[in-house]
């Protein structure tokens, strides 16, 4: 066994109950610092920690011992003994076993003092981002291994070959589609989902995911949440572009959980460059990756739902129950989009979207300019607070007739945004969960 000294990422914040341990006892020491890097003095004493299972009975037994060791940690940063945690791991995984998925090292708000990824090169691409930049296509071997699902595991069944950007697109459009349980269609572009409708009948859902933004659907992905049938399969082949009812809508990539062979067959006809990919719901969860100029962050994936949090009424006006289900609708939509967001819907399907600007205001405008005529007494979502109300992107909300507000709160101008919903007949939500997306 390897037993190793983790320092925790916030280092104002006391251990409870640290990551690999029974017992939940606060550890709290003296101004001396320890650690655990000579294993063999860590082995003779083994059999009197109790390790079983590579799990370990005492926090605050095996800290005591460490603590009158009194070495100090000089090959990392400096960590005060109420910054550290202790974690035990195999030093070498058994040959033949199963490799540990990188999302199931999560325990509780616990993260792993080390982290190993098992990347396998799937493929060259073309290019990167752009045609100067080289690229490749791995896949977490550990994900495969337990059969996750998500677009790294996607069947293609026809089309030219993936490039950086079709993965990066297929992906947003795939997490977006699999958040809801109704039939639902969601339309991407660069990595923004520009349409998206929920309906009994798929096919409303994907004329209505595509009339929301017809000029940013045209060449973006299409994603669905049921199988496509040789119905389903017609419509995306002879669906005419709703700007000028001439033009045949052109994708990039239609991605869903399964096909009929008829369907398939059907969508194959429409263009020997379309990539049809059949996905695997992603249950790849607890632990998202991101690359930083030397290192990775880690966090929790965002998959809270409507069902995971209280959507709070603060104004005198109470959202009838449909503005409601339009509110958790859009919510759950704004999660996907690119902050600053705003998106705006009703009747379950996106009518407008506001992305990427460095205000919130400008968002909104954009937002609301795509919604048109139809944003009266819909429900229009933000990403985060409102940091201000009068004269601002509240008060031209309601003034452009939107129905209810959902956002997050927090800001130290709420009473402001609550008091302009109130003067409008405005119904404002909070949500108290933000959802920043970068």
């Amino acid at each position: 066994m390897e037993i190793e000294a983790a320092a925790v990422v916030d280092g104002d914040e006391g251990v409870d109950g640290d990551e690999g341990f029974d017992g939940d006892e606060e550890v709290d020491g003296e101004e001396e610092w320890t650690t655990a890097e000579d294993e063999e003095e860590m082995c003779e004493e083994e059999e009197k920690w109790s390790i079983r299972g590579g799990r370990v009975r005492s926090v605050r037994h095996i800290y005591g011992r460490l603590k009158r060791r009194r070495r100090g940690w000089r090959r990392n940063a400096a960590v005060r003994p109420h910054q550290c945690g202790i974690a035990v791991r195999r030093a070498n995984p058994p040959r033949g076993g199963r490799l540990k998925p990188h999302f199931q090292t999560l325990d509780g708000d616990k993260f792993p003092p080390s982290l190993t990824v098992p990347l396998s090169l799937k493929s060259s691409l073309r290019y990167g981002e752009n045609p100067h930049q080289k690229a490749a296509f791995y896949v977490d071997k550990s994900l495969a291994e337990v059969n996750a699902g998500g677009i790294a595991t996607a069947i293609q069944h026809h089309g030219k070959e993936m490039s950086y950007n079709n993965y990066l697109d297929a992906d947003a459009a795939w997490n977006c589609v699999s958040e809801f349980t109704n039939p639902t269609c969601v339309v991407v572009k660069h990595t923004n989902p520009c349409g998206v409708a929920s309906r009994d009948d798929i096919l409303e859902a994907y004329r209505l995911a595509v009339k929301a933004d017809p000029v940013s659907a045209f060449g973006g992905i299409v994603a669905f949440n049921i199988e496509v049938d040789e119905v389903l399969a017609k419509e995306i082949r002879e669906y005419r572009s709703p700007t000028d009812g001439e033009t045949r809508m052109f994708y990039e990539i239609v991605v869903a959980p399964s096909y009929t062979k008829k369907g398939l067959e059907i969508l194959r006809g429409k263009s020997k460059t379309l990539r049809i990919l059949e996905a695997k719901k992603n249950e790849s969860g607890k632990l998202s990756l991101r690359q930083v100029g030397g290192g990775w962050l880690a966090q929790d994936s965002d998959d809270l739902t409507p069902q995971d949090i209280q959507f709070n009424v603060v104004t005198g006006k109470t959202p009838q129950e449909s503005e409601l289900r339009d509110a958790e609708f859009a919510w759950l939509c704004v999660k996907h989009v690119k902050s600053n967001a705003i998106v705006i819907a009703k009747n379950n399907c996106m009518l407008g979207m506001g992305s990427g600007q460095p205000n919130r205001l400008e968002s909104l405008r954009i937002a609301l300019r795509k919604a048109g005529d139809e944003v009266k007494g819909a429900a229009l979502a933000s990403d985060a607070f409102f940091p201000f109300a009068w004269k601002d992107a509240v008060e031209e909300a309601c003034e452009s007739g939107v129905g209810v507000i959902a956002e997050p709160g927090g800001s130290i101008r709420d009473g402001d945004a609550i008091d302009c919903c109130n003067k409008y007949g405005v119904s404002l939500v909070l949500t108290n969960v933000r959802h920043f997306r970068h």
